[in-house]
């Protein structure tokens, strides 16, 4: 038998594409078409809710913060922010974090988002979330953060 590269009539064989490429585009399209159920399961099924009131604005955080004497808890997020999510899931709910807020803070939750809260956002200077902000009654900082755990989040708030 002639060696193939010695035989004129010689054809190499053509490549198989075999399954590979429809496997591919099977799983992207699967995956595609299920993310709102695998980012369920990554970022979970539901956000609970804070162990303190959230003020509903801007006004009524000032006044309860001129009220009290309370410095504002500004927390500047957005609903597509996964460490904004996830601050909402391990940090806001947790019963220690939530008596530290309720007892020395007014809590005002900012979503960047909301064409109300665009003041806030430029007064600040927001360019990434979450920020985490506390503030005198006059809107003053006094400390700044960003993404915190809960035991970085009570060391924040207990400073």
């Amino acid at each position: 038998m002639a060696e193939p590269y010695n035989n004129p009539d010689y054809q190499p064989p053509k490549p198989s594409r075999g399954l590979f490429w429809p496997i591919v585009l099977f799983v992207l399209m699967v995956g595609a078409l299920q993310w709102p159920k695998i980012k369920e399961m990554v970022y979970g099924s539901h956000e609970p809710e804070a162990a303190f009131k959230w003020e509903p604005n801007l006004a009524a955080a000032k006044l309860q913060a001129e009220e009290t004497g309370k410095p504002m808890l500004l927390v500047f997020s957005a609903s597509w922010c996964p460490p904004c999510k996830t601050m909402k899931r391990q940090v806001w709910p947790d019963a220690e974090v939530g008596r530290v807020v309720q007892a020395d803070y007014v809590p005002l939750y900012v979503d960047v988002d909301l064409p109300e809260h665009a003041d806030l956002v430029e007064r600040y200077q927001i360019n990434g979330i979450p920020s985490v902000f506390l503030v005198n009654k006059e809107g003053d900082i006094l400390r700044k953060a960003n993404f915190m755990s809960r035991d970085e989040a009570l060391s924040f708030l207990n400073q």
